[in-house]
């Protein structure tokens, strides 16, 4: 699935600064992907696609591991928690 996005969009994301704000990272995050609208575009995959602030650590996940918003979510929230 292919939509454009704008250099706007990713200047309005929130970044991501760190363990004791990751939940307020991803609440922020959903909110403002939830006020974008691509047509035929389900918001779950607009926000893997703008998720830009855990990017290395995206990366490294198995291929497949994280298919949807959701999967992300759990595989970020577990994987901070383990974090000394």
């Amino acid at each position: 699935m292919t939509f454009k996005l704008r250099p706007h969009y990713i200047q309005i994301l929130p970044k991501f600064t760190g363990l004791k704000d990751a939940y307020l990272f991803l609440r922020e995050f959903e909110e403002v992907c939830s006020m974008m609208h691509f047509s035929n575009v389900p918001i779950d995959v607009v926000q893997m696609k703008l998720i830009d602030s855990a990017k290395r650590w995206m990366y490294d996940l198995t291929v497949n591991s994280a298919t949807s918003w959701n999967d992300f979510v759990r595989l970020f929230l577990r994987n901070i928690s383990l974090m000394p």
